[in-house]
C-alpha cells in the first residue's frame, strides 16, 4: 500500500535571500520522497519544485524536491524497454525499484521509463528536509508558524497560492545556498552515466553519480 501523502505541491520556483535566523532541527537532512513508493512514477522534473508534507523522515515534516530530474532512488534511470523487460533473476541490476527493495520481487520493480538524473543536479543538493519561512506575500505576520533560515540557507519563494492544495505548502521555504537552481547550467548538464566498460571501472567515469541503488 502506498503511504498517505498529507500534501504535495509542485510549482515553478523563483528566489529571494534571507540568511539570518536560528537553527532548525532536521533542516537539510536527507529524505526519500514518498512518491517513489509508486512503481508507476516516472520521476520528477528538473524544471519544477515539489513539496511533500507530513514526511516521517524529516523533523521539519517537509521534504523538498528542488529541481531534480528523475527519481532519487534511481540515478541512472531506465528505458521503456528495460521497464517492460521480463527478468526472473534475483538481482534486478541497476534498473529502478521501490526504495528499500532489491527488485527481486516483480511488485517492487518500477514499470515505467525513468530519466537519468542530471549530473549537475543530484539529490545531495536538490532533495532534503526544509521548512516554510514566509507566506505567499513573503511575510511572516499572517498568524501561521514560520521557521528562520540559518546560515547556509536562503528563504526562497517557491510556490504561489492558486487555490489548489493546502496553503501551508505555499510561499517561501529554506533552500540550501549550495543548491540554488541555475536553469542554464542544468539544461546544459550531461546525464548521470553508469558505464561498466569505462577504463578503470564505472567509478572513474566523469559523469557517474554514485552507486546505482543509493543507500
Amino acid at each position: 500500500m502506498w503511504p498517505a501523502l498529507a500534501g504535495i505541491v509542485t510549482a515553478l520556483g523563483c528566489g529571494r535571500s534571507d540568511t539570518e535566523g536560528l537553527g532548525v532541527p532536521g533542516l537539510g537532512d536527507r529524505c526519500m520522497p514518498m512518491t517513489e513508493q509508486r512503481k508507476d512514477f516516472s520521476g520528477f522534473s528538473e524544471t519544477e519544485v515539489t513539496l511533500e508534507s507530513g514526511h516521517e523522515q524529516c523533523e521539519t515534516r517537509l521534504c523538498l524536491i528542488h529541481h531534480l530530474r528523475g527519481r532519487v532512488s534511481c540515478p541512472y534511470g531506465q528505458s521503456e524497454a528495460e521497464a517492460l523487460q521480463v527478468d526472473t533473476a534475483a538481482n534486478w541490476g541497476i534498473r529502478c525499484r521501490v526504495p528499500g527493495t532489491d527488485g527481486s520481487r516483480p511488485e517492487d520493480r518500477v514499470q515505467v521509463p525513468v530519466p537519468a538524473q542530471k549530473f549537475a543536479r543530484q539529490p545531495e543538493t536538490a532533495v532534503y528536509c526544509s521548512c516554510r519561512c514566509a507566506d505567499t506575500l513573503d511575510e511572516t505576520d499572517g498568524g501561521a508558524d514560520y521557521c528562520h533560515c540559518p546560515r547556509g540557507f536562503t528563504c526562497t519563494h517557491l510556490t504561489d497560492d492558486i487555490g489548489l492544495g493546502p496553503t501551508e505548502l505555499t510561499g517561501s521555504f529554506c533552500v540550501k545556498t549550495t543548491g540554488e537552481y541555475d536553469e542554464t547550467e542544468v539544461e546544459a548538464s550531461p546525464d548521470c552515466t553508469f558505464d561498466r566498460s569505462y577504463p578503470g571501472g564505472w567509478q572513474e567515469h566523469p559523469y557517474q553519480c554514485g552507486p546505482p541503488v543509493p543507500e
